[in-house]
């Protein structure tokens, strides 16, 4: 079998850390980050973060722009970092889970497709 590797989009994006927040760079759409993606030699698959990059409102256009840039979704990471409205309550675990659930058939985290060097 011949490896395939995927990158997560947003190392193309605006790169953010917990000293600046909003990325050192302006924001980037999707299509600007899979732009820059093309133009790596030999990646073939593309990562997404439900939630940001990908959501029921958008499903079908983002996966239309990926395939129209030549890559597959490898793997689809879920969203499950906190936000402050929920406080302590263990809240959105349930609803990351329930939402993973509508869009992939599964609440594992971190499904992804065979084959795929990048998540081995």
């Amino acid at each position: 079998m011949k490896a395939r590797f995927s990158a997560v989009a947003v190392v193309f994006g605006s790169t953010a850390d917990r000293y600046v927040l909003k990325g050192y760079t302006p924001a980037r759409s999707l299509d600007q980050m899979l732009d820059d993606a093309a133009q790596v030699p030999g990646l073939t698959g593309i990562e997404l973060v439900g939630g940001w990059h990908l959501n029921d409102a958008n499903q079908e256009s983002v996966v239309k722009s990926i395939a129209d840039h030549g890559f597959e979704i490898s793997m689809l990471i879920p969203e499950l970092w906190a936000d402050s409205k929920w406080g302590w309550e263990p809240s959105p675990r349930r609803t990351r889970s329930s939402g993973r659930r509508r869009r992939t058939g599964s609440a594992s985290p971190w499904t992804s497709r065979a084959g795929w060097a990048a998540t081995r």
